[in-house]
């Protein structure tokens, strides 16, 4: 609404009666309180607020107070302001505000260190007290070596004024207000990035000849930095020294660099001096300084991103050291390719021994369920299951032995030897321990064969697998079903009840094949590791479940 005599006058009476910007804001109407405060201070509408108030008896609020309330608390620097502080920065107008505080706390270890800002404040305003009014007067006059040092700490104050936005382009000297860059120079003073702030302070000092050495001291970079600043400055301008680098010759994009890094890095340390077997980042750059190649630790970090290396550790391959191990196996493969409904093929081992106890495993574990085993338990019973799979029908003959010995496999033949006593030959494969190959197993067996034709019995042939190659032994693949299956995650309180587990796992497994007749290999169980099938590619050995 605008404003007319009548109401300018209701407003000057109102005002001098001592209301309050609101309440005469609520008597004019159509007006806010802004609105008022604006309009009477364009007007000069009589004394101030806090005098008016004061003529009308009324108590002003908090904020037109004119007198600033006292302290509420002691002064922690009542008994050492002037008589150490003070003389102390007359003698050295210089000295920083920190050195002064870390000198009255060694003197007076009662002082607490949230008192160094008041420390800071009130040195700034004793020094502000001393100053000139105007900065343009001061420097002005020309800076000679002996008052660059007296002047440190005003030089110190008037960066820190720059960096708070406080500089005003007219309290500088003349050449600087002239200069063609002043208020881009100030604006990155004020809310540059770290990088460009720095540089602007650099060049504000320059155009108002402010002293690089106080720079360094401040800090704002090294001495030799401000001086290469510097000679950017009065050479290019302010644009070049705050223009970003360019992303064009990065030094990581460099295929010499690259090719320096990479053949370092495939050399072993120890060839630089460095007792250790893999590479560190501090390290690499060391061997590429001794080589005269200068590059910095984000640059290899680059380099070797950008050819996407990664930490990976090493997986342990199972291997045979079995000089025979080639001809071995084109003997059982031999055998599979040519074998007939008649004939059988045996992949036996042991599994176990194991303690009956508490096992931990992978499970299903409901929001907020941590499965936990205790390290340390009382066994409850051991086991050992010898096996023996049939590659042809995928069928398992099992039975539980006290120990892994010749006899347990002298009583594995024989209970084959009956199982499939309709069969005409008998193959049998197994790894190469030591009661595999014993001289009295190999005698039982030419015994058998001896007998073969009048007990009416199938002949049996060793098979054995090379040496240290438990990774091709099929029944593996079963055993660590059998193992993700039943054992893991169980808690059986007995061998007894273990034993019942296992041997209900394995009889759902053969009537499953009996039902579906396959192969070893063509149809899996569900819980197996790999296919049960012979292939020298495969691995059979599960080492988490073995």
């Amino acid at each position: 609404m605008a404003w007319n005599d009548e109401r300018v006058e209701l407003l000057k009476k109102l005002w001098s009666d001592g209301l309050s910007a609101s309440q005469i804001a609520g008597r004019l109407g159509s007006v806010t309180r802004n609105a008022v405060i604006g309009k009477v201070h364009r007007l000069n509408g009589g004394a101030g607020a806090a005098e008016r108030h004061a003529a009308h008896g009324n108590h002003p609020p908090p904020s037109m107070k004119t007198v600033r309330r006292g302290r509420r608390r002691p002064d922690p620097l009542a008994s050492v302001w002037d008589a150490e502080i003070l003389p102390m920065l007359e003698a050295a107008p210089e000295m920083r505000a920190v050195d002064v505080f870390d000198e009255i706390r060694r003197r007076h270890p009662e002082i607490c260190q949230g008192v160094r800002r008041t420390v800071e404040r009130r040195i700034r305003e004793w020094r502000a007290s001393k100053c000139p009014a105007h900065f343009g007067s001061t420097l002005s006059a020309p800076m000679t070596a002996e008052n660059q040092s007296a002047s440190i700490g005003f030089t110190f104050d008037f960066l820190r004024a720059a960096h708070q936005g406080m500089t005003q382009i007219r309290n500088l000297p003349e050449r600087a207000q002239q200069h063609a860059s002043i208020r881009d120079i100030l604006k990155l003073c004020r809310s540059g990035p770290l990088g460009k702030r720095n540089r602007a302070l650099l060049a504000l000092s320059v155009v108002c000849g402010l002293p690089i050495s106080h720079l360094a001291q401040y800090p704002v970079s090294s001495r030799a930095s401000l001086y290469r600043w510097k000679q950017i400055f009065l050479t290019f301008g302010f644009d070049a020294l705050v223009q970003s680098p360019s992303r064009l010759k990065l030094r990581f994009k460099d295929e010499n660099i690259s090719a320096a890094i990479f053949k370092t890095l495939h050399e072993p340390p120890t060839l630089h001096g460095f007792s250790r077997t893999n590479w560190r980042q501090v390290d690499l750059k060391r061997a590429l300084d001794d080589k005269g190649v200068r590059v910095s630790i984000w640059s290899i970090r680059r380099v070797v991103r950008a050819a996407k290396y990664q930490w990976r550790k090493a997986k342990v391959v199972l291997t045979s050291n079995d000089p025979d191990y080639r001809s071995k196996v084109e003997h059982i493969k031999q055998i599979l390719g040519s074998l007939s409904e008649d004939e059988c093929f045996f992949s036996i081992d042991e599994y176990g021994p194991f303690s009956i106890r508490l096992v931990p495993g992978r499970k299903l574990c409901a929001p907020g369920e941590v499965p936990s085993v205790p390290q340390w338990q009382r066994g409850r019973g051991t086991i050992i299951i010898t096996g023996a799979l049939e590659l042809r029908t995928n069928q398992i003959t099992h039975f539980y032995s006290e120990h892994k010995n010749t006899g347990e496999m002298i009583r594995m033949v024989d209970l084959l030897r009956r199982q499939y006593k309709t069969m005409t030959k008998l193959y049998i494969s197994w790894d190469a321990a030591s009661w595999h190959i014993s001289k009295a197993l190999g005698k039982h067996v030419e015994f058998l064969n001896g007998w073969a034709d009048f007990d009416c019995a199938p002949q049996v042939e060793l098979a054995p697998l090379p040496s240290r190659a438990q990774f091709l032994n099929v029944i593996e693949s079963v055993f660590s079903g059998m193992s993700r299956a039943v054992i893991h995650n169980s808690d059986f309180k007995g061998a007894t009840q273990a034993r019942d587990a296992i041997d209900a796992y394995l009889a759902d497994r053969n009537e499953f094949y009996r039902l579906h007749p396959k192969r070893a290999g063509r149809k899996l169980w569900g819980h197996e590791r790999s296919e049960a099938e012979f292939r020298e590619e495969n691995n059979c050995k599960d080492p988490k479940f073995g």
